[in-house]
């Protein structure tokens, strides 16, 4: 704000009092019709000396006559004093001048006063919201703090549920794989000695050559215990098997084969 102005009350003028004149009587006049008094006070207007000024006169001697005119009283007996009117006009516009001017200075102090209140007003609504935007700043970068904080532990919640779920899957798929291997090695286990069974039960149903144990179609005549695929095989088997053949017959007649499947067709 710009520099305060104080106030210095003006030098007031002296009063230019305008004469006024006034009679006084040295004569003591009895009560008389016949003589007529001079007033107390006469204006200076209604009294006119020859040569003499109302402003410049300070004491003139003025008759007083009387009704006779045979009556006189002597001039010295009467002064008249001029009398200083105060200039009441001036002294009201001056003082009105002075009433304006102060009330105006009041006014500029006013003005003043409410500038440099919103001046600071100004500045303190700055300054709050200077501090509106610090706080609003600060709350913000906590809540984000805060919420990286969220959000850290809620992946942290999720990567620890999925590896439980994966985990947990993982056993049960090893545990149902473990089943699922242990019913294929029984079921297989299961196929694997129905088909040994079924295998004994062909193989002792079914005679087998004594050479190269392949299905026999034909058995030796002799003693009818061993069983031959072909001729060749009972030629080449002759050499082991005549020490055990339980007939002495010729080589021609045991060699002879009797055909199975010949006599079944």
């Amino acid at each position: 704000s710009g520099p305060v102005r104080l106030f210095t009350p003006y030098k007031r003028r002296k009063r230019q009092n305008h004469p006024k004149l006034k009679v006084a009587t040295n004569v003591k006049i009895t009560n008389n019709d016949n003589i007529v008094s001079a007033p107390a006070e006469l204006p200076s207007e209604n009294v006119t000396i020859s040569g003499v000024s109302s402003d410049s006169v300070s004491a003139v001697t003025v008759p007083l006559i009387t009704r006779d005119t045979n009556t006189v009283i002597c001039p010295d007996s009467v002064i008249v004093t001029p009398e200083t009117k105060p200039q009441v006009t001036k002294t009201i516009s001056t003082a009105l001048d002075i009433n304006e001017q102060k009330q105006w200075w009041q006014l500029e102090e006013m003005v003043k006063n409410a500038v440099r209140q919103i001046l600071e007003l100004q500045k303190q609504v700055e300054v709050l919201k200077n501090q509106c935007a610090v706080s609003r700043e600060a709350a913000l970068q906590e809540l984000r703090i805060q919420m990286e904080n969220e959000k850290k532990e809620a992946l942290s919640a999720c990567r620890l549920e999925a590896q439980v779920a994966l985990s947990r899957a993982i056993l049960e798929a090893k545990s149902e794989k473990e089943v699922a291997i242990q019913q294929a090695l029984e079921k297989s286990r299961l196929e694997m000695e129905e088909k040994i069974h079924s295998i004994v039960a062909d193989k002792s149903d079914v005679k087998r050559c004594a050479n190269c144990d392949r299905e026999a179609f034909s058995e030796c005549t002799g003693c009818h215990r061993v069983s031959y695929c072909c001729a060749f095989c009972q030629s080449k088997d002759w050499i082991n098997h005549k020490d055990n053949c339980g007939e002495n017959i010729l080589d021609a007649d045991c060699s002879e084969l009797i055909d199975t499947c010949d006599e079944t067709s």
